[in-house]
């Protein structure tokens, strides 16, 4: 198997614990997680969320579009686990949480400019967001490259040839992925005043054969974006002006240019 084959993950409880803990040891080491209250937008079966109730004192709460049966065997206090979609419900205080985090969430959003905008408002001024996406340009997006090793198949076949292939009468649920990119990223996070403090740019080898063969196709897309699978920053407020919009410098020059 080649050294960047995908790895097939398990999905037991146990397994599921154990990404949780080096989930938590990792973000922890980059905002600091002891002791406070957090957030998890997209929070699945709630393992994270379990980990950081027991093992790192922290009040959280998890969020998810669709509820988990295995949230009625929670029974931590400092564990609450909801159904709700942040981006179009305002269930929280403003200035509520000290950190947020969300992991390969945001892709999945149908309005991710808004829930961006929703946990600008319900984090605190001095607070810390953690967000790790996929991109829209990835090769492996569709999620579906451990049954079809074909790179960028959600850009290259139609959902009727993709269904064909696997043999199934519809897509699974995770297939779908809205087409912001990083470039948006930045502009949303501009606008609602959070500075990157900490940037990953996920990248993986670029099948370039594949993409010449199929150059009719992927080349209606940007090369930049193609070669970005995803994303891991860390943002924060301006501790003078928090929330408040920066400042675009390319703008701003032009502007005192013309004066």
């Amino acid at each position: 198997m080649s050294a960047n084959a995908p790895v097939s993950l398990t999905y037991d409880e146990q397994a599921r614990i154990d990404r949780a803990r080096e989930r938590a040891k990792t973000v922890d080491a980059l905002i600091g997680l002891r002791g406070q209250r957090v957030l998890e937008v997209g929070c699945g079966h709630g393992d994270f969320c379990k980990v950081l109730a027991e093992e790192y004192d922290c009040e959280v709460v998890g969020t998810e579009v669709l509820p988990y049966e295995e949230w009625k065997t929670v029974s931590n206090p400092n564990l609450t686990l909801m159904h709700m979609d942040v981006a179009n419900e305002q269930r929280f205080p403003e200035n509520h949480f000290d950190r947020i985090v969300s992991f390969v969430v945001w892709e999945h959003m149908r309005h991710p400019w808004s829930a961006l905008k929703e946990c600008q408002r319900i984090l605190k001024p001095k607070g810390k967001k953690y967000l790790h996406a996929y991109l829209y340009g990835a090769p492996r997006l569709s999620h579906l490259h451990y049954l079809i090793p074909d790179p960028w198949l959600h850009l290259t076949h139609s959902p009727n040839e993709i269904m064909q292939r696997i043999g199934k009468g519809e897509l699974p649920w995770y297939f779908w992925c809205n087409r912001v990119s990083y470039l948006h990223y930045l502009q949303y996070f501009r606008k609602l005043g959070f500075y990157i403090t900490y940037e990953n740019i996920i990248r993986e080898p670029f099948p370039e054969d594949y993409y010449q063969d199929n150059e009719q196709l992927l080349g209606l897309y940007s090369g930049y974006d193609l070669r970005m699978h995803g994303f891991q920053v860390v943002l924060v407020f301006d501790e003078r002006l928090p929330k408040e919009p920066i400042e675009d410098i390319v703008y701003s020059k032009l502007a005192s240019e013309k004066k």
